[in-house]
This record gives structure tokens, sequence and C-alpha cells, in this order.
């Protein structure tokens, strides 16, 4: 059954969100600096980093608006979507212990790649869910 024509704007844009989310997740996984990312995502686009930098850090904003719990999705779906949201809130945090957290370093080297490797499952994992998100038809209201 095709959806109406009316839910195609707010479709594709919660599509383009997780989208975009999923890529950025699996560049996150390459370890690459921030400033790496968005030099690259400049380098190739010509956008300004300024620009680049503030759309990065706003992502997770966009993601929880567009994928925030509303009822709209039967209760199957709602359970991916709030599972996604809860992981990637632990892999976030994951993520700024291994990059910017002191302790990280005192910890031994067969730890800390443990804790990369999980930190990398952790978002290949959030972009499989972004991908079965991405797949979900826009209920009606």
């Amino acid at each position: 059954m095709k959806t109406p024509i009316e839910n195609k704007p707010a479709e594709l844009i919660a599509d383009a969100v997780v989208r975009i989310a999923a890529s950025m997740k699996e560049l996150d996984s390459t370890r690459l600096t921030r400033r790496a990312l968005v030099a690259l995502i400049h380098d190739h686009s010509g956008v300004a980093k300024k620009t680049i930098g503030i759309v990065l850090n706003n992502l997770s904003a966009l993601e929880d608006i567009w994928l925030k719990p509303d009822n709209i999705h039967p209760p199957h779906q709602q359970r991916v979507i709030n599972e996604k949201m809860e992981l990637d809130s632990k892999a976030r945090n994951l993520s700024a212990f291994i990059g910017e957290n002191p302790i990280f370093d005192t910890l031994t080297p067969e730890e800390q790649e443990r804790m990369k490797v999980q930190n990398n499952l952790m978002w290949q994992y959030s972009a499989v869910l972004s991908h079965r998100i991405a797949a979900f038809t826009t209920p009606k209201k």
C-alpha cells in the first residue's frame, strides 16, 4: 500500500536524518577525530567547516526530534526506535570516554583495545537499527 502524498515530505526528512546519522556513526567508528571528519567533509563538499561542525554537533538532537517516541509507530517499531536512542546514548558516552577522558590512557593496552572494539560494535549495531528504522513506513496519525 502506498503512503499518501502529504506524508512523503516528513517521511523523506526522517529517512534522511536516519541515513545521515548512520553514516556519521560509521565514520565515527573509524576512530578519526571530529576535526578530521569536518576537514574530510569540507574537502569533498566545499561546505564551510563551521557549518559542518554545527550540523554534526546537532545531529543527535535531529535524531531525537525525528525519532522521539510519539506513539505513531506500532509497538514493535517503537521498541526498535527506543533501543536505538538508548544505544546511541551509551555509544556516545563510551566514545567520549575513549577520546576525551584522561583515565582511558591509564588503562592497560588490552583494556583500551577491548573498549575500542566494544565501541565500534555498538556503532555498527546502531547502524543496523538505523537501516531497520529507515525501512519503516510512516504510519497515519
